[in-house]
């Protein structure tokens, strides 16, 4: 999810890698929260099979110039200094603390998964619908950094969030859809006609994207015999 942002009615910060990809959603004195979606995936990688896993990394670090002076003064004491990143919300339990920034993960499982088969995938589809992951997860930003600290509309950063989740999820069902195709392509040019099995797996290999099939040749470079895979006992 390294996609630049083009909302305009964001400001963005800096991450550590150097790019401008965390969303301000906060400010209290000295310091800027910001949100940064990374990742949606697979919920079984998670131990949790038949669910996606979506995951955001929160940052706090100094607003530096960020904002002009006396912008947003309406809802931010710009007096407060804070000398650490992670005094300025201390009710959050930050995973990394700095002098410069903290940070933390925030994560939350939704039920359905893509390619596990169509009834699951549509789960997903329904769950995720109306901008459904972003409403929850700026609903959870709002309670942890205070609605007075805000100094972005929930809606745009509803909109921020679920656009770069959906992003990822439309990737990988467009990816899907491609392999499938491949498929069907590869069986309707294979099927009913019989081939040397090198040359028939070579091709279904290559197709599938899983580089080349065991070669009986290697075996033989190995002092191994090259197994018989279609030995049958009772075979004349």
């Amino acid at each position: 999810m390294e996609e630049a942002n083009t909302n305009p009615n964001l400001k963005m910060m800096r991450g550590s890698g150097g790019a401008m990809d965390y969303a301000v959603v906060a400010r209290k004195g000295n310091m800027a929260f910001g949100v940064k979606p990374l990742a949606a995936m697979p919920g079984a990688a998670r131990g949790l099979p038949g669910t996606t896993y979506f995951v955001v990394r929160v940052r706090v670090a100094p607003a530096g110039d960020l904002f002009d002076e006396g912008e947003d003064s309406n809802v931010v004491k710009l007096g407060q200094k804070f000398k650490q990143p992670s005094q300025a919300w201390p009710n959050i339990e930050w995973m990394k603390t700095g002098s410069e920034r903290c940070s933390t993960i925030l994560s939350m499982f939704v039920k359905g998964t893509l390619g596990a088969g169509p009834e699951l995938e549509q789960l997903l589809l329904d769950n995720v619908k109306d901008k459904a992951v972003g409403k929850k997860l700026t609903d959870q930003l709002v309670e942890l950094v205070g609605s007075e600290h805000l100094v972005a509309k929930p809606r745009h950063i509803v909109d921020f969030t679920d656009e770069q989740f959906m992003g990822a999820i439309n990737g990988a069902i467009e990816q899907i859809s491609q392999k499938k195709q491949a498929q069907e392509q590869m069986f309707a040019a294979l099927e009913d006609n019989f081939g040397v099995e090198q040359k028939v797996l070579k091709d279904v290999y290559a197709k599938l994207g899983k580089g080349v099939p065991p070669d009986d040749e290697e075996h033989e470079a190995a002092g191994e015999e090259a197994p018989e895979e279609h030995e049958d006992p009772d075979e004349i």
